[in-house]
């Protein structure tokens, strides 16, 4: 038995070869024409006159399955804006306090031997007159740490400092890099 190439996409989108579209239900016999008119003056996207309901009990029952929408309240508004600008606001201060850090700094270059990695790092401080240190670590090549070396910088005269950083290791070593720096 062959399957048309094209056979398994027109059944996926529901179309028949023979037929244009499938229809199911009280549709399948309907002429395009009779289902025109069942629709009526609805068509166009105007929505059908609201039917008033006159049984006390039916309206009950109509309000506890489809209550006010909660967005509807004035006060779930009014707590949902007030919420929204307390996140942005809080969003906007959390990238301003990241966006300019007490103090920056990178690892230049390295020379790796068996027995100890010389890391040359350059730190920036905006501030000059503030403390700084530093932790530069060596990893193997499974990213294991195989020595540190923590720089410490006293207050100075020069916004960037740039330091030669002997870091001993316990076995030979892959990389180096700058684990963090901070103020004190």
């Amino acid at each position: 038995m062959g399957v048309h190439v094209q056979q398994a996409q027109l059944l996926a989108v529901g179309v028949h070869p023979g037929r244009s579209v499938l229809r199911h239900g009280r549709q399948a016999s309907a002429s395009p024409r009779a289902r025109r008119r069942r629709r009526g003056a609805w068509e166009d996207g105007e929505v059908p006159p609201a039917v008033p309901v006159t049984d006390p009990t039916a309206a009950e029952r109509i309000r506890r399955r489809y209550p006010r929408s909660w967005f509807a309240r004035p006060a779930g508004v009014a707590t949902l804006a007030v919420l929204a600008a307390v996140v942005l606001a809080w969003l906007l201060w959390a990238a301003s306090s990241q966006a300019s850090p007490p103090v920056s700094g990178r690892v230049d270059h390295y020379v790796i031997s068996d027995d100890r990695v010389d890391v040359t790092v350059s730190i920036q401080r905006p501030d000059p007159s503030v403390a700084v240190s530093c932790l530069v670590v060596a990893q193997a090549q499974n990213f294991e740490r195989v020595g540190e070396v923590r720089v410490e910088l006293g207050p100075g005269t020069e916004e960037q400092v740039r330091r030669e950083v002997p870091v001993q290791t316990f076995r030979r070593a892959a990389a180096a890099s700058l684990d963090g720096c901070q103020v004190g």
